[in-house]
This record gives structure tokens, sequence and C-alpha cells, in this order.
């Protein structure tokens, strides 16, 4: 706001100025100097040169300052739909998984049909996501935790990491894995169970994050397993 007062005071004061020293040239030469005249024959064509460049600049100074003020009411007003529009799609990612890890904490436990109907309707109420359920699963637990799911499952099931060439590789020696149990929706993403989204640095350094502060968490951008997607 102080800017937009001090521009026209800065150009008024700057004509008082010019028309000032009009005055002074056109006095000078009508009083004080009389044999100066000659030199001075000009001096009204000089100030009207002066004045009407002065403002020509004021004019169009006044000119640019209009057209930036309207692009940038119009930038304003598109950034702030893009940005509500983010946030919402963004509260309701958040909002679908609160819904999520609400489901799995009011059960005893949540079989693979259990979570892809869940997910189908959070899918149906929101932007479509790819819903993974990722638990932790500590080191001396690992064994009997891949003997379980293979029962509940009744295919083989093993955690594993991806390698330089996309090749499965046994999962590093880690306090903590993080393997995925379920996919929603499962078409051509199967072959994903049993990934261990810890072991990839990306993905894991948005998992701490969100521990050690307690909220959800987006990640840097990084390639969606089984795509070129990011």
């Amino acid at each position: 706001v102080a800017q937009a007062y001090l521009a026209p005071i800065l150009v008024t004061f700057l004509l008082l100025i010019v028309l000032l020293a009009s005055y002074l040239i056109l006095f000078r030469r009508h009083r004080k100097f009389p044999l100066m005249r000659g030199k001075l024959h000009y001096a009204e064509a000089i100030v009207c040169a002066v004045m009407m460049a002065s403002l020509t600049v004021v004019a169009t100074w006044h000119v640019y300052a209009a057209e930036r003020q309207i692009r940038l009411a119009a930038f304003t007003t598109l950034a702030q739909t893009q940005v509500a529009s983010i946030a919402k799609e963004l509260k309701d990612i958040r909002s679908g998984l609160a819904n999520l890890h609400h489901f799995f904490l009011a059960s005893g436990y949540v079989d693979v049909n259990e979570f892809s109907l869940f997910a189908k309707q959070l899918n149906q109420n929101g932007p479509e996501q790819t819903y993974f359920w990722a638990p932790a699963v500590h080191a001396g637990d690992l064994d009997s935790f891949e003997m379980r799911v293979n029962q509940r499952l009744e295919q083989p099931f093993s955690v594993w990491q991806s390698g330089l060439k996309n090749e499965r590789l046994p999962p590093s020696a880690r306090d903590t894995y993080y393997p995925v149990l379920y996919i929603e929706p499962s078409t051509n993403r199967n072959g994903l169970l049993g990934f261990d989204i810890g072991s990839d640095r990306i993905r894991r350094t948005a998992i701490d994050a969100a521990l050690h502060d307690g909220f959800t968490m987006a990640s840097d951008l990084t390639v969606i397993l089984g795509s070129e997607s990011q």
C-alpha cells in the first residue's frame, strides 16, 4: 500500500519541480536579466517541450502500472484457483489415508478382501489413487511374518527389495522392514507384494519424517513401482 501511494507522490513532486524551474527561467528572462533575453529567446518552447516530455513519461508509467496491476490480478486469481484445487485434492488424499488408518486400528485383523472393499470405496469418494498397506515388521519377526502371510494369502510371499536392474533381491539388514501386504487397485500390481518400501531412500525419508513428526508426509518425486510414472 505504501508503494502504491509513493509513486504518485514522487511524480507530482517531480512535476512541481519542473514547473518551478520553468517559472524561474521565465522570471529571469523578463525581470532579472534583460540582457540575456536573446539567450533565453526559446525558453517557452524549451519549457513546453520539458512539460510535454514529463507528461508523456507520467502517462506511459501510469499505463504500464495499470497493465501490470491487471496482469498481477489475473495471475493471482488463477493461482488461487489452482491452489484451492490442489489443496482440496491433498485434503481428500489425507482424509482417505486417515480413514484407512482408523479402519485398521478399529479392526483386530484386516484381510485382503476387506482392504480391497474399503480402498475401492475411498476411490469412489475422491480422486483415484493406488493404496498400499505396508506394515512395520521388525527384523526379528520377519521370518514368522512371511510364514503367516503365506498361510493367509495361500500364495508364495517373501519380502524383497529392488536391485539396480529392477531385479528382486533379498532385503538388506535393517531394524525394520515395510513390505507391501495389500494393494488396491491390484490390477497389474500384484507383483509388488512383499516389496520393502523402506529399501527405497526417497520413500524411507518420508516414512522416517512421518514417524518423527506424527503427520502425513509426501515423498519427493520417485518412480512408481511397476510403471514409468512418478
